[in-house]
């Protein structure tokens, strides 16, 4: 039986942050070997572990941000799209070049590839157009948890299936620490649904702590300039961590304080649950990965995530309860417990 071919549209480099690149990283580790071909590109030096899979293929651009360069990788990719004989190409992201793709691969009749989409974040997204595109030109789409496939129904009245993401839970894992102030983390960009100021809100009012965000964006400036004008003195600000070092750095810390009011399935939460930390996340977005007072809590408004976070830090033998049962939680995940749901997906009709 000859494999299934994957073009996974990722950026397979070591250093990536976006989630979309993780969640593909991820998937390309867990699929069987025997079964499944895997394409991607790499902008610079690949993730280590995919070298060692004698079933991935790998592409390699140019590791630059100059704007020439940055062209040549774009033509590169859509002439892999196009040239690529795999059976399948999956997207989880659609910007300008890969829209064009999806919307004119129909009038090559050489490209003979199914094109499949998986749905990362609340849908429609903001361009209806695009998300219309998404749903009725792409051959099959899957959601990564229960609230997207809702939304779908709803706003599409089409029932898709739902794939979760699978990690790497021997990456991210918990350490024993016994820190004198408690520290409280957060990873995500610095952009508007993020609320990073909520979370410099909240350590002005939890002084005792230590309050870390780590992500860079557009609102540093807002940001940094309420830290200094109200003093708050217990905010710590990293522009950036690669992988390797947020994998280092997540277990020695006491708690995940995630502020988000608008994800899909996000990386950040499942990553900070394999190192052993509680999540408090706002339920706006139905974050499943949290069990409600056993992982961590899923919150209302800002005074609930407040109350929430002094309940748990307040009381070790609570917080070191949490923090067993968040890793365990977190195994749910990992690679090998739910790849047989992508693999499904890929054999079905």
């Amino acid at each position: 039986m000859s494999k299934i071919k994957i073009l996974f549209n990722a950026n397979c480099s070591a250093d990536t942050i976006q989630a979309q690149d993780r969640d593909m990283i991820h998937w390309a580790l867990a699929l069987n070997p025997n079964m499944f071909q895997i394409t991607m590109y790499s902008i610079g030096k690949p993730d280590e572990r995919l070298l060692q899979r004698s079933n991935i293929i790998i592409h390699y651009f140019y590791p630059t941000k100059n704007i020439f360069y940055k062209a040549l990788n774009i033509f590169k990719e859509l002439k892999l799209f196009i040239s690529n004989n795999s059976d399948y190409i999956l997207f989880g992201k659609a910007i300008s070049h890969e829209l064009f793709y999806i919307k004119y691969k129909k009038y090559n009749i050489f490209d003979r590839k199914k094109t499949l989409f998986y749905i990362a974040n609340l849908f429609p997204y903001e361009d209806v157009e695009m998300s219309n595109l998404i749903i009725n030109q792409t051959d099959k789409q899957f959601a990564i948890s229960k609230k997207i496939q809702e939304q779908v129904s709803i706003h599409y009245g089409k029932k898709i299936p739902i794939v979760h993401l699978c990690y790497d839970t021997n990456k991210f894992t918990p350490r024993n620490i016994n820190n004198t102030r408690k520290k409280i983390v957060c990873v995500g960009s610095l952009q508007f649904r993020k609320q990073p100021l909520l979370f410099a809100n909240i350590a002005k009012t939890f002084p005792q702590y230590d309050f870390i965000w780590i992500g860079d964006g557009f609102l540093r400036g807002l940001v940094y300039d309420k830290v200094k004008s109200e003093y708050i003195l217990n905010y710590t600000h990293f522009k950036k961590m690669l992988q390797a070092e947020i994998a280092n750095f997540l277990p020695t810390c006491d708690l995940f304080l995630f502020t988000s009011i608008y994800e899909g399935f996000p990386n950040a939460i499942l990553e900070a649950m394999a190192c052993g930390l509680p999540v408090i996340a706002f339920s706006s977005y139905g974050p499943e990965a949290i069990i409600n007072n056993e992982t961590g809590f899923i919150v209302n408004n800002e005074l609930e995530m407040i109350d929430k976070l002094d309940y748990l830090l307040k009381d070790e033998e609570v917080l070191s309860k949490f923090k067993e049962r968040s890793r365990l939680r977190s195994l749910d995940f990992d690679l090998s417990n739910v790849i047989l749901e992508f693999e499904q997906f890929l054999q079905s009709p």
